[in-house]
């Protein structure tokens, strides 16, 4: 009975063109003469009145179930409120919020209070509670689907970073725009003023992917407000702060007034970005040149190697490198030992030659200055009085 029921529900929307729509429970307009849903079939009533329903022209006798169109506009969501009403007779259903006070349409204030996983507004009293994600974004629930025809200006002045999140079925033409070092946020498509709500111009706009199109947007100087779904969703834009030519790069994010950094009561926070500074070691890009914790732990030897820890700061840890102990020459194979530079073995400059006088210089290296006068041996027994002259061994 309850499947023969559904199905005349069924096969009065199909055959009467209407569906049921709006976020908000809104009725829509219609004709003279013709009763929408709401005026016919209120929550209150039960599958037994839809007999009494007014029948629009030529359309006075129901179909058998094979003839219902299951696929037309409005069905799917008709079928969904009749499974959650769980037998009952009324087209929708008033959940039991004390034995289970997260369940769909139970009073919420953040995701976190729903088995849905989603508080939103609610379309039918003040307030929000658990409901349902929608294609796209706007205040529905089961009991009533997301508009056809939603308006273009539901995501006006959300926070982007990308065109597509700025795209619904209501405008597919708006883009994120960007609005400098505040950030980037949605416009709506449009030709001309007249197309854009009160206080928003129709402006040729540049959007994030280096586009131009006329957008609806804030007038010059205006600022973007968040609204109660972009605060529920923390939608957020990347946002930027310049000093001394040097640009830092942050973030924006609508809160709402009970979450950390929100702004009092809600809104949009300021951007995050610090100034820029000199580099340190904290794992953070805090000259915002795009490297992180470049040349921050140098500390001058050469026989440790160094490098950041982040939260742990600047690590040395001992070599075994070839290094330069005393700037000079005149030793070799300098070995960093325990972190310090211990010089080599002396350089060899000795040429055994009694008539020059040898040394070594830091930078020249091995020296050897010839000496006159001086009584050497040159090594013959048949000479005699042997002196040096001019480096050389000289006898008679």
């Amino acid at each position: 009975m309850r499947s023969a029921r559904l199905v005349q529900v069924l096969a009065w929307l199909t055959l009467s063109g209407l569906s049921l729509s709006g976020c908000t429970g809104a009725k829509q307009d219609e004709p003279d003469g013709q009763a929408t849903v709401a005026d016919t079939l209120d929550a209150d009533a039960s599958l037994d009145d839809v007999a009494d329903v007014p029948q629009l022209p030529d359309t006075s006798v129901v179909p058998d179930a094979d003839a219902v169109d299951v696929d037309a506009p409005g069905t799917d969501a008709v079928a969904e409120v009749y499974d959650e009403a769980e037998g009952s007779d009324t087209p929708g259903f008033e959940p039991n919020c004390v034995v289970e006070p997260g369940s769909y349409g139970c009073p919420c204030k953040s995701n976190d209070d729903c088995e849905t996983d989603l508080c939103g507004p609610s379309p039918h009293a003040e307030g929000w509670v658990c409901t349902v994600e929608c294609p796209y974004q706007c205040d529905c629930s089961k009991r009533f689907p997301c508009e056809d025809d939603p308006s273009p200006f539901v995501k006006l002045c959300n926070p982007c970073t990308a065109n597509v999140e700025c795209d619904s079925p209501g405008n597919s033409g708006a883009r994120c725009v960007s609005l400098g070092n505040d950030g980037a946020f949605c416009g709506t498509a449009c030709q001309t003023d007249d197309d854009c709500p009160f206080g928003y111009p129709c402006k040729d706009s540049l959007d994030v992917a280096g586009q131009t199109s006329k957008q609806c947007v804030v007038p010059d100087g205006g600022v973007c407000t968040c609204s109660e779904a972009a605060m529920l969703l923390e939608l957020s834009t990347e946002c930027f702060v310049t000093t001394d030519g040097v640009t830092c790069e942050g973030k924006r994010t609508c809160l709402g007034g009970d979450k950390p950094g929100a702004p009092v009561g809600g809104g949009l926070t300021a951007c995050s970005a610090p100034p820029p500074s000199p580099e340190v070691c904290n794992s953070a890009d805090d000259d915002c040149d795009g490297m992180i914790d470049e040349g921050t732990c140098d500390d001058g030897n050469p026989c440790t190697d160094d490098f950041c820890g982040g939260p742990d700061g600047c690590q040395y840890e001992n070599n075994a490198q070839p290094c330069d102990a005393d700037g000079s020459v005149c030793t070799s194979a300098d070995l960093c030992i325990d972190g310090q530079c211990a010089p080599g073995p002396a350089l060899a400059c000795d040429d055994k030659n009694a008539c020059t006088t040898d040394s070594c210089d830091k930078s020249a290296g091995c020296l050897h200055k010839p000496v006159t006068g001086a009584a050497c041996d040159d090594g013959d027994p048949a000479t005699s009085n042997t002196k040096c002259l001019d480096g050389l061994c000289v006898g008679s």
